[in-house]
Parts: C-alpha cells; structure tokens; sequence
C-alpha cells in the first residue's frame, strides 16, 4: 500500500454520508412544519425511511439521484428499468426541469396526491416478501381497476408503489 493512501477513506465517507443525512433531515423538518402535510399518517416514519432510501441512492453526494442511482435503486428493488424508462421516469418526476431527481422532488413523488396509489402503504405493509404479483393485485383491487387498466398503469405509480414497500417494510428482494 503507497505511504500516501488514505486510510481514513471509510471514515470520511462516513462524515460525508452524515452530513447529507443532516442536509435530509432540515427538509424533512420543513414538511414536518408543512400544513399541506399535517394530515399525513406516520408522516415522521414515512420521511425517515425516505431519507435512508434517498441518501442510500445518492451516489454523487450532490442530493440528487441521477440516472445510475436511479437505474441501481430500481435494480436494488426488484423492478430493473431501461434506460429510456428511468429517462422518462425522471422526466415524470421533475416536469423536464432536470436529469435528476432532488430529495424534495422525491418526497412531493412519494406524499403527493397525484396518484391514489400512496393510500396503498398500510397495504403494502401486510404483502408477502417476495410475491410481484401479490403487490400488483393489491393496488389492482385498491384502485378497482380490471387487469387491462394495469398494463397501462404509469410507470411513475409503479415506481412509487414499489419505493413506498420498501420504505415502510425495510424489503431488499434478493436476486
């Protein structure tokens, strides 16, 4: 090993891991503060485990996920996206204003009524580990939609859906 190497490597990621969590924290505290929000349920644990998930997916350290923290997340969660799909999912999220989506473009995803589909997160947290299909009849059922209005579901609600169970549940699927 070079005498100039740093051995402090991991320690300093690790402050530099903290201090984005901090940056995290203060805009959870503005929504905390937010009226538009008071009515959320759990909103404290809700945005903690937003936090976690968005600093574990930040992997430029700007607070922003770009296309590859993107592509990862979607591939850490089991839903593997094409190229074109994140562009278009990152285009969805910030209205054609950026390449990557902020952390508070991704909370007003995850809590925005956009989509009825955020109502699912007491649902979501009763479905099986491991079972696709099990989460898609849920929001089937949920939304009262038949099986072909599934197949043009928007990719943006499949998304949340899909960060949304692994928030309230810790899920990780295993490849």
């Amino acid at each position: 090993m070079p005498s100039h190497a740093n051995a402090q490597g991991g320690k300093a990621f690790g402050l530099l891991k903290e201090q984005q969590r901090q940056k995290l924290e203060e805009i959870n505290k503005e929504y905390m503060e937010d009226q538009k929000y008071r009515d959320e349920d759990d909103l404290p644990e809700k945005l903690e485990g937003f936090k976690n998930k968005y600093a574990e997916f930040d992997l430029n350290d700007q607070g922003e996920i770009d296309l590859m923290g993107l592509k990862r997340m979607m591939e850490k969660l089991g839903a593997p996206k094409t190229h074109l799909e994140l562009k278009k999912m990152i285009l969805e999220v910030t209205g054609g204003s950026s390449n990557t989506i902020n952390y508070r473009d991704f909370v007003k995803m995850m809590l925005g009524k956009r989509s009825a589909v955020l109502k699912l997160s007491k649902s979501i947290i009763k479905f099986k580990k491991g079972c696709d299909f099990g989460l898609l009849f849920i929001v089937r059922k949920h939304l009262e939609l038949d099986a072909f209005s599934m197949l043009a579901f928007p990719l943006h609600v499949c998304i949340i859906v899909w960060i949304l169970h692994a928030c309230m549940t810790g899920f990780t699927p295993s490849h």
